[in-house]
């Protein structure tokens, strides 16, 4: 297997500063604590891991015994100190179990996330990219190397607070086959490495994760303001970090976010349009899900009834709608619903999708407002002739998102992640006109005084 490897963006990354004289500054995380003056929160001891000292080689040091020690050392001897992402034989590195995250964008990225926590809380300084591949899950259904979509370089400069993201070396990790993306093992079932001839107790190079279903899970409870990973049951400063600065587009999609951004630009006063963003989450798929069945909306002529009713006047000069107009249309345009009457199966025909694409289609070529405000979709059509264009689905999802983010308003549901996600992106970024819509209307999502963005509880 070939790694992926791009990461000239001619970006600043500044090398973290850390003082390798102090033995206590060379943790890459530093336990908060509790109101009880202990350590809080506790690694997690389920994984058992190496002794490491956690220093900075790039740092320019008066310690010369350090330097003669990187440059005499055989395990410093082949690592490039100008590559970003080259993997440091002093700090551990963890692999995510197992091979790339799947389902929906924004589970992915709760995932990622939790993956992110465990890490800082097992004192681990560096994730395996190889091992953090994403799905295209509703498109393609393929992977999508991490660095494919997202500015690593950048990234790693906020380490120590984050842990570095690096790839895979064949010294350094000799206990992972990068092939099949999983530890060597004996045929008696034991850990080995590459050469298959000593056995190990543990997986240590790299050491293993949690699974994907875990750090979804424990995330969903962490916004809640339970697990360990909260801070006095509060979000965990590394979030924010993550949401307001580190967790940046790779170069070519940010190029792409703003075209999509820009195309919004009032052409009357040649001035930014402030605009909407509107996530109706009406999608067949939402029909079908088991949860919440109490705060959903499934109509969008009735959503869109609660908007203009808020607003008489129109507030902004455009609405973004991210929504996945190919969900609707597999099931309700046209040719889907005449095939289904000529074979007699009109029970099969799912109205409310038929009813939910007449409207988006209306808003589309009509606009809100009488048509003073343009509706918008973006989504996969803006990938169209670019590398992304063969997966689509997720890249989609990640440029919807940060379109959403600049929004002088957002309109989104408690029933779905991505607008959870989204809301708390924009509250970090002190974005704070965000509503929710209920079967009884509009609600404030953030009125004065929160210090959290609301979890996601469905």
């Amino acid at each position: 297997m070939k790694k992926f490897k791009e990461h000239n963006y001619n970006v600043a990354v500044k090398a973290p500063v850390i003082d390798v004289k102090s033995p206590e500054s060379r943790h890459s995380y530093t336990p908060y604590s509790g109101t009880n003056g202990t350590a809080s929160p506790k690694p997690d001891e389920s994984v058992e891991r190496p002794p490491e000292t956690i220093v900075d080689p790039l740092k320019e040091t008066e310690d010369n015994a350090f330097s003669a020690t990187i440059s005499n050392s055989s395990q410093w001897q082949d690592i490039d100190l100008n590559d970003p992402t080259a993997a440091w034989p002093n700090v551990t590195t963890k692999a995510f179990c197992c091979a790339g995250f799947y389902s929906g964008f924004r589970n992915q990225m709760m995932a990622f996330t939790g993956l992110v926590f465990n890490s800082l809380l097992q004192n681990v300084g560096q994730i395996l990219l190889e091992s953090i591949s994403q799905k295209d899950t509703y498109g393609s259904n393929k992977k999508i190397p991490f660095e494919k979509l997202w500015d690593v370089p950048h990234w790693n400069s906020h380490y120590p607070s984050l842990p570095r993201l690096v790839h895979y070396n064949p010294v350094i990790h000799d206990q992972y086959d990068l092939e099949n993306q999983y530890w060597y093992k004996l045929p008696n079932g034991t850990w080995t490495d590459r050469d298959g001839v000593v056995a190990y107790e543990k997986r240590e190079r790299p050491i293993p994760s949690k699974q994907q279903h875990q750090f979804t899970r424990q995330y969903k409870r962490y916004v809640e303001g339970f697990t360990d990973w909260a801070v006095d049951g509060h979000r965990r400063p590394e979030e924010k970090l993550m949401i307001s600065s580190a967790m940046r587009p790779h170069p070519k999609l940010r190029e792409i976010i703003e075209q999509c951004q820009n195309s919004l630009n009032d052409g009357e006063s040649g001035g930014n349009t402030e605009y909407m963003t509107l996530h109706a989450r009406v999608e067949p798929d939402m029909q079908k899900h088991p949860v919440c069945r109490d705060k959903k909306v499934l109509n969008l002529t009735q959503i869109i009834g609660f908007i203009e009713e808020k607003w008489p006047e129109p507030p902004v000069r455009a609405v973004f709608m991210p929504i996945n107009r190919q969900y609707l249309e597999k099931v309700g345009k046209d040719s889907v619903v005449n095939e289904l009457k000529a074979g007699n199966k009109t029970d099969e025909i799912n109205w409310i999708a038929v009813e939910n694409l007449r409207v988006l289609n209306g808003l589309r070529d009509d606009g809100l407002w009488g048509g003073r405000v343009k509706v918008v979709e973006f989504g996969e059509k803006v990938l169209s002739g670019t590398e992304y264009s063969k997966k689509p689905s997720t890249t989609a999802s990640l440029v919807n998102f940060f379109i959403s983010i600049g929004a002088k308003i957002f309109i989104g549901t408690e029933v779905s992640s991505f607008s959870h996600d989204l809301l708390a992106s924009r509250f970090f970024k002190d974005h704070m006109e965000n509503y929710k819509y209920l079967p009884d209307g509009l609600h404030d999502w953030t009125p004065p005084g929160l210090v959290d963005p609301p979890g996601h509880l469905c």
